[in-house]
């Protein structure tokens, strides 16, 4: 049994129901009896509680209820009415609202009755729109709703109306179709009751929604009909209506009713409402927002209501009005019912008398006005007031005041009162705005009203009452404007603001009316306005009026503005206020500009005055950012400038901007696009634009579509000849522009090599194949839409063949503006084409002068003048861009002087530009490109000439610019020639490596020098200013610079204010920088604000002799600091972009700077007068203290800085210590505990800080400064009492490092420990101590007190790194320094505990730590004796130092592996592979394969194998994800040409080195092919491009027959040199041209599917993460190696040096793409196993990196970015190998092939290679002159020439050049001092986007001990090589240039060999380690797997480091300036020994 519902819920669930029979009745025919008693039930519920449920069931109910009653809509008005009745009887609203609700929702419905309920409705406004002030929102909405229904019923009437009149016909018949269609439904329905009904059930609506409204009308028609036959017949009571059929004559009176309108009562009636509505419904608060919202709608439903569309004949009764305005202000408050009636009224009468014609307003305004005037005098109600204005707007446009009515203003006598009224009302306003001394917001209130009304009064030009008042209102405005500059509040500014703008629109047009103290006044206030006021509305208004004065131009009008000159002033004003940035808004200077233009472009103000001034504003309107507005001042620009019959020339047009125009006008604009488009306008405006290079065209779609079947729909034939109409602007070719060059427009003829370069890419165009191109042409299968397309393709290209030179270049100039880089690179290209045009133009002309010659010096001087001075400070510069331009025509740049370049260099911006003109210039060559440079024709070899061999002019700029830009080692270069004498030079060189003492001494003997000759004296002023007192700051010797000061013609007062500084002379400081003044250069501005900000904050306080600071200390140091920021940055943007030394000042300024702004924090907290804050405790100011203090300890300069700066800083920190500690001292209580501390904080602090200078001094080799530095803090009045170890360990390290052999020295140094006391070090201090006096003691060979002193150590502290380093090197060198003892028991004692010390050591955390001794302790493996006593100790004490810093070492301990000590490496690389299985697998897998290869190492390879499987066992799925990637990268396959041109470039590299190897024998012209590349000849013809693809390609079967059956490639019968010739000649540019046009990508999935999902194993397992193949080489930490996430999809085919080479792509987990080339290793039986030489490789590498680690931590190789590039590569196995692929490498071999492309790119190695043989037997050519020779036909440039082609400018080009420079010179000094091979050109790369140079697959030599014992020999010798030590070709040295030779290139040879000789580096260490495994390899290879013994191990490996340091300190040696590295260099490069270099050198590159 169902539970009874609670009796709450009855109610709901019933109307549940009838929501349910709601929903029944909507989709199916119901009984009519049924839908009424539902209808009847909902319409009574009005309850509040299912009122939502109610609602939605009349929703779907009513729409259907006309269908579901058979239309008969008497039933629906029965019970609506009969309702509505009972409701109104029984006094209820509930039901008579959800009623009337109702209807509005479904007015629609309604329609048919809305007669017989428009009187509910008109009772239904009464009630819940009139009832009373309080009716809720929902009633007045629902009053509005029921207006707009009325108004809907009779749009919809009178439209209906409209539509039976038009076709009455058509609807009659559409009627009797509709009564015929609804009498079969009827019908239909009653058959079945409660059945389904489809989508279509109820036919009538569906049908009627189809039909035109002439159907609905007659339809609506008889449904009005029927319900006026049912009404006359309703039963009584609840009896339900008869449904009987009505007669013919009651429809029709029906019909006739329904389409009747509303009567004119109804509507008058309703008009009528809505006026009482909008009065009476608003409440007493009369700035109530919901009054204006309530209002609103009412007043737009009564203009509506109004219109001649609607109800015009409306009779309003506007007699309740008169009462409501006539209400006396005494009997009603400001915010009573009264006001805000009174209010609304206004607002309605406003509407109303819009609508009213002349007579019936003045009949209206008898009625009301009284009660208008009544509302003119509410002062009170300022808001009645200014409603009153359109009112009195209205009546003025009908009745115009009269001027000579006197007081009364009109004839009218209904407005007499009215008129007077008004005019009392203003004054009334204006008097009590002056009577107000005060401003307030009534007094305001009323003035604005008063405003309002007397803007009112100028209908219609109307100016009587205006003029009345002029005078009175004119004193206001000043008054005005005040207040409104002093008015705070937003709100209170914006009303001023507005009465500012009303009453400038009031006076604009009666300044005549004014008299001449006003009308002076009045644009007096303008003029301030404008100049002061920063409201933009106001001055947008002013400029706005400004430029209606400007518009008018009549005479006629002349009087009502202002004369010309006013004018000018005005607009001079906003003109002055725009260039100085005071005016920014957009809106207002386009109106400028507007204005602006009607000057210039009106006749009228042609003569005037300000036609000249405005030039400026003219200029502003060219340069604007608006192309509308740009164009219009364009448009007058050209029209004025270029007139007359040369008016297109390009000479003229180029005299105008370089003579004629004054850029400076323009400010600091851009102005290149306007030059530009100056240039483009004499281009023929409708000629067409062509093509320069026909061929170059690409077709429409209809060309390819031609070609296609027919079956793929109808093809659209192109016009004829439309290649040769359309076109695009070429560079090449800009003839076809200018109309002054030639009479017509023609295209050029194209050349052979532009046929050529046609041909090459056409070739590369094709790459994709012809197959391709015909798979599927187009997408398209519906021939329609195809033939739709190419239709309108070909329409498109038709239209493409008129573009005419105006369009294009239009659209180009139009960029220009837009985006200036573009502007930039298109003058710069364009400009020498013109200046071109312009001297060939003048030359030709018969019996014409030369103009060109006579524009260039109007260039040079427009170049060098001062209107370009706003763009110093610009990015971009317009004149960079012009001088860019300008530099590429030589004939231009050859006449600018040295001192304009200089000038342009550091000014503006050029500082790359012109420093590479003037080397240009200097080295005498012609390459000018694009403001960098591009060499014509030079010789190859390297001069390094005197100075007589170069111009002293250009030297000079050289030294200046290159001082300014801080490019040292060019500026010793450059001083190396330029320098008067030789101790000049010596002095230069030595401070170029940072030996600043020596320098000094150099320098002084040059001062005693005495020249006669006045360039050589002013050479030595130079010297002084520019490097010598710079050596003295290096020193700190600041007490002898003030010497100086006076050497010049005027007194140095910026070096005396440095220098008083610095020895805190702070009164000598402030009288230098108060005589110093302004004189000081701008870039000098930051510094001079810095020493006043030092003077203020600890200078002045002492001067003074006060204690205490005044309160506005920190405001003056504050403004200082202001000052430095901003200079700074100015200096920072008037640098180069990329970042160099020049840079490096700047940024040490802001440190220096933000140093002050903190430490002026300090003294202010200390001083209590913390920037206005309230005094802070000593605990806060101790708590501040500390966090500067602690951000200063972590801010400290680089490595790389010079020490001036560090002392700088460091100073400042001393003096700010200093003060504090005078200032605690001086000002807190004594004993006071806080005051003690503040006073240790700064005490420690100021010790700190000179211990750090004390290090960095030591750090920079100038040990005696830092030992003084610690000498002066142990004298220092306020050191501590306990001494500080750090302060001593700093002296310990000076003296250890400058202790030499000498015993005296080591003595001094022990004597000086022993005085230490060192009761106050703690554990870790006293260990270091001892362990330091251990070292002293070992140099005196005292061995046992050393090793009691480490002994010593080792107990006190057994955790310091120092401490076990010190006791393992003293230890090592007591075991190897005794060659024939090794073997001794004791003697390995000391080798256990030698390396028990290393690996000690190697605990340490950092891995840069763990190097050293990890190299150390593999090294005394080689030492063990037979029991294995070393290598035990090593596998004992690994197991406690982390596997992750062995991870570099891996190849290292393999390699131990195969030894007897091998099985104790075991453990140590298990542990290793526990946590990096990747890192470790390769190696070993390689290994084990390697080692299968080999006979009798089985012992070895079981130790391989056992390392193998326990990786696997530990991490099975990484290994497992690894070598799935590892094996899918190695499948990956080329295409059989790609593989092919490999084959053959492998197969010509291995006859090239026959040829080579076979040059010495004298009869070998006739050479067969040996048997080495017969073999490889053999295998290529035999496995030709791959064998799965023999039977796929025909041409591939085709092209083997053919290699096959080449006569000179058989191995029986031909020969070797024509077996070179077939190769280069023939089948290497055959296969290369077909591998050029093959795809230059292909995807994983069709080669390697398995790497495609490669990703998937490691997201199964997390676990199998992999890092990026070789991420352990670089030593980073192991938390920041970069995973692999997966392999792009794409792999890339390179052509690199002539061959292919695959390029795979790794996502990283990072998000970063890193690229990796797949190379695959020569299967030439001649080179070494795979594995073994990717060892020795590694190994080269590994080294590079070691040693890379050691240059970063020196000065000299770290500032000029020493690192050698060591590129990561991983062995994949099967002679398959990833090497990392960054940035953009370019080989002096690419170089040449792009340079010489086929038919023959390897024409000059076959020439050097046979002709060099026939001249060794028939003395034809001898190897110098054929080397000549080569070069001239390749180039001495090329490699120049693809650089500056690659890179964007020349910035990128110069430092570019510097880092390649020192790049080079590292990579040579490794080569030659390493023993390395020679870097052949394919092998030598240089990346273009970072200048890094690195050698690829570079490996010792083949007898590393021989050849750098060679070499030892030749530099123990100091004499020059007899070979070529490194590279250093023609090509290379034109790119470095001879500067850069004699500079940078020697500079970084010599600064990396003196770091590398450190001892405290222990560079053999690390070699000895290295070269342990290339010798034991080496051994293996030649001697079947065997290892070496250990001694003849140790003794090659001790040979070969030792000749390594001998020549690496042969090359630092430095004694007086004089190293052997010039004459390396010059051996390098001397042509002589380049010739007798071997084939595959190709010296000649």
């Amino acid at each position: 049994m169902r539970p009874q519902q609670p009796e709450r819920h009855r109610p709901l669930a019933k109307f549940h129901g009838h929501l349910l029979l709601a929903h029944i009745i909507a989709k199916f025919a119901i009984n009519k009896r049924i839908v009424v008693q539902v209808f009847h039930g909902l319409l009574k519920s009005f309850q509040p509680e299912p009122k939502r449920v109610v609602t939605a069931a009349l929703d779907i109910l009513t729409p259907v209820m006309t269908s579901r009653l058979e239309d008969d809509p008497s039933i629906l008005q029965h019970w609506t009415k009969k309702i509505l009745l009972e409701d109104t009887a029984a006094g209820s609203t509930q039901n008579y609202q959800h009623i009337l609700s109702l209807i509005v929702r479904h007015h629609d419905v309604y329609y048919a009755i809305r007669h017989s309920l428009m009187t509910n409705i008109l009772q239904g406004l009464s009630k819940f729109g009139l009832a009373s002030n309080n009716v809720s929102a929902e009633h007045r909405k629902l009053a509005l709703e029921l207006i707009e229904t009325v108004m809907k019923w009779d749009l919809r009437q009178r439209t209906e109306a409209e539509a039976q009149r038009n076709q009455p016909q058509q609807s009659s018949q559409q009627e009797q179709q509709l009564q015929l269609e609804d009498t079969q439904s009827s019908s239909c329905d009653t058959k079945s009751l409660m059945s389904p009904s489809s989508s279509s059930s109820s036919p009538l609506p569906a049908k009627r929604a189809r039909l035109s409204a002439t159907s609905t009308a007659a339809a609506a028609s008889a449904a009005a009909a029927s319900a006026v036959s049912s009404a006359s017949s309703t039963l009584s009571g609840d009896q339900q209506p008869s449904g009987s059929a009505t007669s013919a004559a009651g429809a029709a009176a029906a019909a006739a009713a329904a389409s009747k309108p509303f009567d004119k009562c109804t509507k008058d009636q309703i008009v009528y409402a809505l006026m009482r509505f909008a009065v009476y419904i608003v409440d007493g608060n009369v700035n109530n927002l919901g009054n204006e919202l309530w209002t609103k709608r009412p007043i737009q439903l009564i203009q509506t209501l109004l219109s001649p569309e609607w109800w015009p004949d409306t009779d309003l009764k506007l007699s309740f009005f008169d009462r409501i305005l006539n209400v006396p202000l005494e009997t009603r408050g400001a915010n009573s019912v009264q006001t805000a009636q009174m209010n609304a009224s206004l607002e309605v009468l406003r509407v109303l008398f819009d609508h009213l014609d002349r007579s019936a307003l003045l009949t209206s305004m008898r009625l009301l006005s009284k009660g208008l005037c009544n509302c003119l005098r509410q002062a009170s109600n300022p808001r009645a007031v200014k409603l009153m204005g359109p009112i009195v707007t209205r009546v003025f446009s009908l009745f115009p005041p009269e001027s000579d009515q006197l007081n009364q203003f009109t004839k009218h006598s209904e407005l007499v009162e009215f008129y007077m009224t008004i005019y009392k009302a203003i004054l009334d306003g204006f008097s009590h705005y002056e009577r107000t001394s005060v401003t307030n917001s009534p007094a305001t209130a009323q003035l604005f009203a008063s405003i309002m009304l007397l803007k009112a009064t100028q209908a219609d030009g109307n100016y009587v009452i205006v003029d009345r008042v002029i005078t009175h209102f004119g004193k206001l405005l000043n008054r005005m404007a005040k207040e409104t500059f002093n008015a705070t509040a937003t709100d209170t500014g914006a009303y001023m603001t507005d009465m500012l703008i009303t009453s400038f629109d009031i006076v604009k047009c009666r300044l005549n009316s004014m008299s001449v103290d006003t009308r002076r006044s009045f644009l007096q206030l303008l003029l301030h306005l404008i100049e002061k006021s920063s409201d933009t509305k106001l001055l947008k208004a002013i400029v706005s009026l400004i430029r209606e004065w400007i518009c008018v131009t009549r005479p006629e009008d002349q009087a009502s503005a202002p004369v010309p000159k006013e004018r000018c002033q005005l607009l001079m004003k906003v003109m002055s206020n725009i260039s100085n940035s005071r005016i920014r808004d957009e809106d207002i200077i386009d109106e400028f500009l507007e204005a602006v233009y009607t000057v210039y472009s009106v006749p009228y103000y042609k003569n005037q005055e300000m036609f000249g001034k405005l030039e400026q504003a003219f200029c502003m309107g060219v340069d604007s950012g608006k192309p509308a507005i740009r164009n219009k001042f364009m448009r007058v620009y050209m029209s004025e400038v270029f007139e007359g019959p040369h008016a297109n020339s390009l000479q003229s047009r180029l005299l105008f901007i370089v003579a004629s125009h004054r850029w400076d006008k323009m400010g600091s604009c851009f102005w290149i696009p306007i030059a530009f488009e100056i240039f483009v306008r004499a281009a023929l405006p409708e000629a067409r634009v062509r093509l320069a290079q026909p061929g170059r065209y690409l077709g429409g779609a209809a060309t390819g579509a031609e070609s296609a079947s027919s079956s793929s729909g109808p093809v659209v034939k192109q016009e004829a000849g439309l290649e040769s109409e359309f076109a695009a602007l070429a560079e090449s070719d800009a003839k076809l522009f200018y109309c002054d060059q030639q009479d017509s427009v023609t295209g050029a003829p194209s050349t052979e090599a532009d046929s050529k370069d046609d041909s090459k890419v056409a070739d590369d165009d094709d790459m994709t194949g012809a197959n391709a191109a015909q798979e599927s042409l187009f997408p398209y299968e519906d021939p329609a839409r195809l033939g739709t397309l190419l239709a309108r393709d070909a329409q498109v290209m038709s239209e493409l063949s008129d573009v005419t030179n105006a369009l294009l270049l239009d659209g180009m100039a139009a960029l220009c503006y837009v985006d200036h880089q573009l502007a930039d690179s298109l003058f710069v290209s364009t400009f020498p084409k013109l200046w071109s045009l312009i001297t060939e133009s003048t030359t030709s002309a018969p019996g014409g002068q030369d103009v060109s010659r006579q524009l260039i010096p109007y260039v040079r001087k427009f170049i060098a003048s001062g209107i370009h001075s706003h763009q110093m400070d610009v990015h971009p510069s317009s004149l960079r861009t012009f001088v860019s331009g300008v530099t590429k025509c030589p004939d231009i740049t050859r006449t600018i002087p040295h001192p304009v370049l200089c000038y342009l260099g550091s000014q503006f911006h050029m500082w790359h530009e012109c420093t590479l003109l003037l080397e240009h210039y200097y080295y005498g060559n012609s390459r000018v490109k694009r403001g960098a440079f591009e060499t014509a024709s030079s010789s190859a070899a390297v001069s390094t000439g005197s100075a007589g061999e170069f111009a002293s002019d250009y030297e000079e700029g050289l030294l200046q610019i290159y001082s300014e830009m801080r490019e040292e080692d060019y500026l010793a270069a450059i001083w190396s020639v330029r320098a008067p004498c030789e101790e000049m030079v010596k002095a230069v060189s030595y401070a170029q490596f940072g030996l600043f003492q020596q320098a000094v001494e150099a320098g002084e003997d040059a001062l005693d020098r005495k020249f006669s000759n006045p360039t050589d004296a002013i050479m030595k002023d130079r010297f002084i200013e520019e490097h010598y007192l710079s050596y003295l700051r290096q020193l700190n010797r600041w007490a002898e610079l003030p010497r100086f000061a006076q050497a010049f013609n005027c007194c140095n007062h910026r070096l005396v204010a440095e220098c008083d500084w610095k020895l805190s002379d702070w009164r000598n400081m402030h009288n230098a920088l108060s005589q110093l003044g302004n004189e000081y250069p701008r870039r000098d501005k930051w510094r001079i604000e810095l020493l006043w900000g030092y003077w203020h904050l600890c200078g002045k306080a002492r001067s003074d002799h006060a204690d205490y600071v005044s309160p506005t200390l920190p405001q003056h140091v504050e403004r200082f600091f202001k000052l430095s920021v901003d200079s700074v940055i100015k200096e920072w943007r008037r640098l180069p972009a990329l970042v160099s030394a020049v840079h490096v000042p700047y940024l040490q300024a802001t440190q220096q700077v933000m140093e002050l702004h903190e430490a002026s924090g300090i003294y202010a907290t200390l001083n209590n007068v913390s920037y206005g804050r309230t005094p802070v405790t000593t605990t806060s100011l101790i708590h501040d203290m500390k966090s500067i203090i602690k951000t200063w300890k972590n801010r400290v300069p680089v490595i790389m800085d010079d020490l001036t700066h560090w002392h700088e800083v460091i100073q400042w920190r001393q003096h700010l210590f200093h003060e504090v500690h005078r200032t605690v001292s001086s000002s807190f209580v004594q004993d006071n505990p806080m005051q003690n501390h503040l006073k240790m904080i700064a005490l420690h602090s100021f010790v700190t800080a000179m211990i750090q200078f004390a290090k960095v001094a030591r750090k920079h080799h100038l040990y005696f400064l830092s030992m003084d530095a610690v000498e002066k803090l142990q004298a220092n009045e306020y050191n501590m009492a306990q001494p500080s170890y750090l302060k001593i360990k700093q002296d310990f390290k000076s003296r250890l490092d400058i202790v030499d052999s000498r015993k005296e020295n080591i003595l001094e140094a022990v004597e000086f420990m022993e005085k230490t006391s060192i009761k106050f070090f703690n554990a870790m201090e006293k260990a270091e101590f001892f362990s330091y006096k251990g070292v002293f003691f070992a140099m005196l060979n005292k061995g046992d007190e050393a090793n009691k002193n480490f002994s010593m150590a080792i107990q006190l502290n057994d955790t310091v790194y120092r401490v076990w380093m010190h006791y393992g090197d003293f230890l090592e060198h007591v075991f190897t320094k005794d060659a024939p003892s090794r073997r001794d028991q004791n003697a390995i004692l000391n080798g256990t505990y030698a390396i028990q010390c290393f690996m000690e050591a190697a605990k340490a955390q950092s891995e840069c730590k763990a190097r050293r001794p990890i190299a150390k302790s593999i090294w005394l493996l080689s030492f063990d004796d037979a029991t294995g006593s070393l290598a035990k100790c090593f596998e004992e004490r690994t197991a406690n130092v982390q596997p992750s810093h062995f991870l570099a070492w891996i190849n290292n301990l393999l390699v131990a592996l195969l030894g007897v000590e091998g099985k104790h490496i075991v453990s140590l690389l298990i542990a290793i592979s526990r946590q990096f299985p990747v890192p470790l697998y390769l190696p070993v897998r390689q290994l084990c394969a390697a080692l299968k290869a080999e006979p009798n190492s089985q012992q070895p390879l079981w130790r391989c194998s056992n390392v193998l499987h326990r990786a696997k066992d530990f991490h099975a799925a990484t290994l497992n994800a690894y070598e799935a990637l590892c094996d899918g990268l190695s499948s990956l396959s080329l295409d059989w040409q790609h593989n092919a041109l490999n084959q053959l470039r492998r197969l010509f590299d291995s006859a090239v080195s026959a040829a080579a190897a076979a040059a010495a024998d004298a009869d070998s012209s006739d050479m067969p092919i040996p048997t080495e590349v017969s073999a490889l000849l053999t295998e290529t013809l035999k496995d030709f491009g791959g064998v799965e693809e023999l039977l796929s390609d025909p041409e591939h079967a085709k092209l083997r027959s053919e290699l096959s059956s080449d006569p000179e490639l058989q191995p029986a019968t031909g020969s070797l040199q024509s077996a070179i010739r077939c190769l280069s000649r023939k089948w290497l540019p055959t296969i290369e041209s077909r591998a050029r046009r093959l795809p230059r990508a292909f995807l994983l999935a069709d080669r390697a599917p398995q790497l495609a999902n490669f990703v998937a194993p490691a997201l199964a397992d997390p676990s199998a993460e992999l890092e990026l193949p070789g991420e352990q080489l670089d030593g980073k930490p192991v938390q920041h190696w970069v995973k692999v996430h997966s392999v792009l999809p794409s792999v890339r085919v390179l052509l690199r040096n002539g061959c292919a080479v695959r390029c795979v792509q790794l996502r990283g987990t990072n998000g970063r793409v890193y690229s990796y080339l797949l190379e695959q290793d020569s299967a030439s039986s001649a080179t070494p196993p795979p594995a073994l030489a990717s060892w020795r490789e590694a190994s080269v590498g590994h080294l590079t990196r070691l040693i890379n680690w050691i240059l970063a931590k020196e000065k000299e190789p770290a500032r000029r970015l020493l690192q050698a590039a060591a590129p990561k590569c991983v062995d994949l196995g099967g002679g398959h190998r990833l090497t990392e692929d960054s940035g953009r490498p370019l080989s002096l071999l690419d170089a040449h092939r792009a340079a010489n492309p086929a038919p023959e790119p390897d024409r000059p190695l076959v020439r050097w290679l046979l002709d060099r043989r026939l001249a060794t037997t028939a003395a034809q050519l001898p190897a110098r002159d054929l080397l000549e020779e080569l070069i001239g036909d390749v180039g001495p440039d090329l490699l120049l020439k693809r650089c500056l082609a690659e890179l964007a400018g020349p910035s990128e080009f110069f430092t570019f050049r510097r880092v390649v420079t020192g790049q080079l010179g590292l990579l040579g000094l490794l080569e030659m001092t390493l023993g390395l091979e020679k870097a052949n050109p394919d092998r030598l790369l240089l990346q273009l986007d970072t200048g890094r140079a690195s050698v690829t697959r570079q490996v010792w030599s083949s007898s590393v001990a021989a050849t750098v014992g060679s070499f030892a020999s030749q530099a123990a010798d100091s004499q020059p090589p007899t070979a070529v030590p490194f590279r250093l070709t023609p090509n290379l040295c034109e790119l470095i240039s001879p500067l850069g030779i004699r500079g940078p290139l020697q500079a970084a040879i010599i600064a990396s060999a003196r770091c590398l000789v450190l001892p405290k580096y222990q560079l053999a260490a690390y070699l000895r380690c290295v070269l342990r495994d290339e010798v034991i390899l080496t051994y293996r290879q030649a001697n079947g797997g065997a290892c070496p013994e250990a001694d003849a191990l140790t003794q090659s490996v001790g040979q070969a480091v030792s000749a390594i340091l001998a020549r690496l300190q042969a090359l630092a040696a430095f004694e007086g300036a004089v190293s052997v590295v010039p004459d390396y260099v010059k051996a390098a490069s001397d042509l002589d020994n380049l010739a007798a270099m071997p084939a595959a050198y190709q010296p000649w590159l």
